[in-house]
């Protein structure tokens, strides 16, 4: 697991400014536009799980649980709150409730001593759950149906400004901006005293419960702040769309955000950003009749990638320099 440099940090930074500044001037079609902020929601989600899993070494194996609590809160919660402020309310709602779940879940968790593998299938099996509860309540959630008809974000300060996300382009440029703040977010967790600790947690739990670390309390601490950022873009993602069923809490989008962190890099932050949004990108335009092609790639990718890139594409530049280095 390799963290992301300062350097590195800044060098994704400015790549990721002038990519989200630069694809709508390259691509006028709401289709590439809309698929594209697709994929950086999703990177924000895979950013989360890379978080918790990278930083901590707390493998979370249904990170769409949170991710789906946000989305179904934001439908939900829009029928309660009205008015300029209801955004950023709905949004600090969401994301205090998720947490909340989050970290009862990790609490109970690891004061019982349940982790590595043991802690990732009790997610599993809580997401299924979680599941199965929203298809079963469905005059709340809609059932299999979902809710449909979800309102846009608006931004608004009384007297000055107003904007309402409801076109593609400003969706675009508001996801694009979620994706930096939160890249900078994870990458100041990272480098923080706080996750100093976590990294010293990850690589022997023991030794920094012995310096006094309280590590319970760490690492509830770090699945609470994973499961709010998912919270958070899950909310945007079902506004985004206008629809959220209960396939956003589901394995499948849980298995493939494991997919995504695999194949980038546990740690890295930047690896599953752009993971996230290229397949996510090649995805939507495979759509239909090759759907099963899709699946046939990417799952020859991740065993490609287990086998001969176990670090993922984010080792790629430090195995070229080393294989330069020795010639």
């Amino acid at each position: 697991m390799n963290l992301l440099s300062r350097r590195g940090f800044v060098i994704s930074l400015i790549a990721l400014v002038v990519l989200v500044i630069g694809i709508p001037l390259a691509f006028s079609g709401n289709f590439v536009i809309t698929i594209v902020a697709t994929g950086m929601l999703f990177a924000v989600l895979a950013l989360s799980m890379d978080l918790l899993w990278g930083t901590a070494g707390i493998l979370h194996l249904a990170p769409a649980l949170s991710f789906g609590i946000g989305a179904y809160l934001w439908a939900i919660l829009n029928d309660v709150f009205e008015g300029w402020w209801s955004t950023p309310v709905i949004l600090v709602v969401t994301a205090v409730i998720a947490a909340a779940v989050a970290g009862i879940v990790a609490l109970v968790a690891f004061r019982s001593g349940v982790k590595d593998i043991y802690f990732a299938l009790l997610t599993l099996a809580l997401a299924l759950a979680v599941q199965q509860i929203i298809l079963s309540q469905g005059d709340i959630t809609g059932g299999s149906n979902g809710l449909v008809g979800i309102p846009t974000p608006v931004i608004e300060l009384p007297g000055l400004f107003r904007l309402e996300l409801k076109s593609q382009l400003s969706l675009y440029y508001f996801a694009g901006v979620l994706l930096i703040a939160a890249l900078v977010a994870a990458f100041l967790v990272q480098r923080s005293r706080f996750g100093r600790v976590l990294v010293g947690l990850r690589e022997n739990e023991l030794r920094a419960d012995a310096l006094g670390y309280r590590t319970l309390w760490y690492k509830t601490a770090i699945s609470m702040v994973s499961a709010a950022m998912a919270a958070i873009v899950g909310a945007i993602y079902g506004s985004t769309i206008g629809i959220v069923d209960p396939s956003v809490v589901g394995v499948a989008l849980s298995i493939q955000v494991f997919v995504w962190v695999t194949l980038g890099g546990v740690g890295s932050l930047i690896g599953p950003i752009v993971i996230a949004v290229l397949l996510t990108t090649t995805q939507s335009m495979l759509a239909g009749s090759s759907a099963t092609v899709y699946q046939l790639v990417t799952g020859c990718l991740f065993v490609l990638a287990v086998l001969f890139l176990p670090n993922g594409i984010a080792s790629i530049p430090s195995l070229l320099k080393r294989k330069l280095t020795v010639k």
